[in-house]
């Protein structure tokens, strides 16, 4: 009876606890991602130990009701982005707790997010395109002067490149020419409306925060020129804290290299700002060697009238108004000198260059809510050309200027995993030259782009399809419309495996040197040129196995058939040397790409292999069915890195196969295999404001070409040592 006295007692003494009344109150917040500072839907926060949580909105806010008065922690996740705990949160009595969280994108996600497949935020992987990044953190270990020392290991991607440092360098992509591939500065188009090209050589890397690079035909977002892919050149942003940031870099090295570069930035409350300047100064003279005549020994001679002098300016200012509301101006100046030595067998001791470029950006971003945002961007470019060459028997004296200002328009609207963007553009070119007199071009644009999941986002698999059409309307030779359609079926997941495909039709719109070049007795333009243009389509395989290495791989096949390329030859009619629409081409092969960040705690690796079949189609006799010139069949590039605390090594390898340098296809230039190798240390032991960078290129010392008659530089060393503050 005593027991059961006891018991009965702790039962009523347990049910009075039980039925307390107990004080509930709410904890509710927002989740932002930390480099956009735009809300994060769908992302999970539980209260830890306890059953409680919530997932945000698509305004990134949660509630969580019911929870006792306390001291709580709260885990938040979300695929893609960096855990965080969050701890001591104090909930008393009824009161509410409203608390901001932000998320930093994972080193993974943070490599792999492009803007330019998509003119929004987008996961490359998921993305039914073939495409690379290089980052700033990448380019930190080497000393590269130029894009092309950047974008060396691009997959696809190959140079030509007319010698010393500061000269001339072009890109293709997948077999193109040069004015086929769209050079982009944040977003806006910086190919010269005079020759369609951009020279790589002197586009300064001090604003450039990453380098992104899309292949294959991009009309239908990007308009002209984009028949190859887009190379987008995304500039850097200042910091949003208070404290003031910089950093002072100095280089030396081979051929009397020298480079100073100074930066600064700061946020000042709702207002941050980046002052950027640089300099840089060679000799440019290099020994080369001349083949071995038959009975005779190579010479070693030297490179003369190669010397290069640049000076660049940049800056940018950022606003937030409000939350929503962000104003983003700026700008850059660069001036270029540089002396022009010409080919081997004509050559311009007496030749010099000067460019002047000027760009300057004013963009407004809006954005009311998850589901709309508004972008306003407007540019304006200069680009300013003078060559002289004082030989006395053909002096020259020659001035072109270039000038291009625009403005787009672009509305983003998001339901759930939806997504579709609508926009149009405007651009005026001015072109003025003595060689093309005075001439202006307008262009507007239409374009739309969507991105929609088809499939439940709980399946086991999805479906994600990425359709665009773009409507183009220029002056001079009036109107163009490119559509195209990506689709993505992929199992989602740590342990990725996708199939991708796409297709499409781009264009490249004649230059102001083909339309209106002057007649004389020997040449003219053509005012009726028609675009070229291209229809392609591709189809790959795309996938990751992190539990090996973070291992990623990427197999594709190409295919382009371009029509009414446009070749300067001599008119039968006039027997002038004119530009006619006369030549076709077939663009094919195969891209295979491999990356393992994490080998083991120590190294990693990435390499790619193209192969490509670059065959005219021209109908011309005795260069029909031949292959296109300096298109190499095999190109590789591989990038092994090993770090240990603040050493790092990279070792940089890139092999081009031999390729021809005319049109008969009866000349052909060597292969050519590059070593090189960099070593870092970031920060130096017991100085963790500075770094020391050493590098070494060509290590083997190899005499290469790219372009026939235009030796490359030997064995190059060079130094940088650089003080953070």
């Amino acid at each position: 009876m005593k027991k059961l006295y006891q018991f009965t007692v702790v039962l009523v003494f347990c049910y009075a606890l039980t039925s307390f009344p107990v004080i509930a109150g709410t904890m509710t917040g927002r989740v932002l991602d930390i480099v956009t500072r735009q809300p994060m839907p769908d992302v999970n926060v539980q209260v830890q130990g306890q059953a409680a949580g919530a997932a945000t909105n698509t305004d990134g806010v949660f509630q969580i009701n019911n929870l006792p008065a306390g001291v709580y922690t709260l885990v938040v996740s979300c695929m893609g982005y960096r855990a965080e705990i969050i701890p001591d949160l104090r909930l008393v009595n009824e009161s509410d707790k409203n608390v901001e969280i932000l998320l930093t994108p994972t080193v993974v996600e943070g490599k792999s997010v492009m803007v330019t497949a998509s003119r929004s935020r987008s996961l490359l992987r998921d993305m039914p395109v073939s495409g690379a990044i290089i980052s700033t953190a990448e380019l930190q270990n080497k000393t590269p002067l130029t894009l092309a020392e950047a974008m060396a290991p691009v997959s696809g991607a190959t140079f030509k490149a007319y010698g010393q440092t500061g000269a001339m360098e072009t890109l293709s992509l997948r077999g193109s020419s040069y004015e086929q591939v769209l050079i982009l500065w944040d977003g806006q188009r910086i190919n010269s409306p005079l020759n369609g090209g951009i020279d790589l050589g002197i586009i300064p890397l001090q604003s450039i925060e990453k380098i992104e690079v899309v292949q294959d035909g991009y009309s239908s977002l990007y308009g002209a020129d984009a028949m190859a892919g887009v190379v987008n050149l995304v500039s850097k942003e200042p910091a949003a804290d208070g404290a003031l940031h910089g950093s002072l870099n100095a280089m030396v090295g081979s051929f009397g290299l020298s480079k100073e570069e100074l930066s600064i930035n700061q946020g000042l409350g709702a207002v941050s700002y980046m002052l950027a300047a640089h300099r840089t100064d060679s000799d440019g003279d290099f020994d080369y060697r001349t083949p071995a005549a038959p009975g005779g020994a190579a010479k070693t001679l030297q490179r003369e009238n190669s010397a290069l002098e640049q000076n660049a300016v940049f800056g940018r200012l950022a606003w937030t108004i409000s939350p929503a509301t962000t104003i983003n101006a700026l700008g850059e100046w660069t001036s270029t000198e540089r002396g022009i030595p010409g080919a081997l067998n004509n050559p311009t001791v007496n030749g010099s260059q000067e460019d002047e470029t000027a760009r300057y950006h004013l963009n407004v971003a809006h954005r009311q809510s998850r589901a709309w945002a508004l972008r306003v961007n407007s540019f304006y470019h200069t680009h300013n050309v003078h060559y002289i060459d004082e030989n006395p028997w053909w002096p020259t004296d020659s001035h072109n200027d270039a000038a291009s200002a625009g403005a787009s328009l672009q509305n983003d609207l998001q339901f759930s995993r939806q997504k579709f963007i609508a926009g149009a553009t405007f651009q005026q070119d001015n072109g003025t030259g003595k060689d093309v007199g005075e001439h202006e071009r307008s262009n507007t644009a239409l374009f739309a782009h969507g991105e929609f999941h088809l499939l439940p986002a709980m399946s086991s698999l999805s479906l994600f399809v990425m359709p665009a059409i773009r409507y183009d309307h220029f002056s001079d030779f009036g109107n163009t419309i490119n559509p195209r359609l990506g689709v993505l079926l992929a199992r989602p997941g740590a342990a990725y495996l996708g199939v991708r495909g796409s297709i499409g039709r781009s264009f490249r719109a004649p230059t102001f040197n083909d339309l209106y070049w002057n007649e004389d007795m020997y040449t003219k333009g053509n005012p009726d040129l028609k675009v070229e243009s291209s229809d392609n389509y591709e189809f790959g395989l795309r996938g990751a196995l992190p539990v090996i290495g973070g291992l990623s791989i990427d197999a594709c096949y190409f295919h382009k058939d371009a029509k009414d390329l446009i070749n300067w030859g001599v008119d039968a009619a006039s027997g002038k040397w004119m530009p006619q629409n006369v030549s076709a081409a077939q663009l094919s092969g195969g891209e295979f790409s491999l990356s393992l960040p994490h080998i083991s705690r120590y190294f990693s690796l990435d390499m790619n292999v193209t192969r490509l079949s670059a065959i005219n189609k021209s109908g011309v006799a005795g260069v029909n069915d031949k292959q296109l010139i300096y298109r190499a069949p095999w190109s590789t590039g591989v990038v092994g890195g090993a770090a240990w605390k603040s050493l790092h090594i990279t070792l940089t390898m890139t092999y081009l196969d031999k390729r021809y340098a005319d049109e008969m296809n009866t000349k052909r230039l060597d292969a050519c295999t590059l070593l090189n190798a960099d070593l870092a240390l970031r920060p130096l032991p017991y100085l963790k404001h500075v770094s020391l960078v050493l590098s070494v290129l060509n290590v083997a010392d190899k005499d290469y070409i790219l372009v026939d008659s235009y030796p490359m530089p030997g064995r190059m060393l060079r130094v940088r040592t650089g003080i953070e503050l």
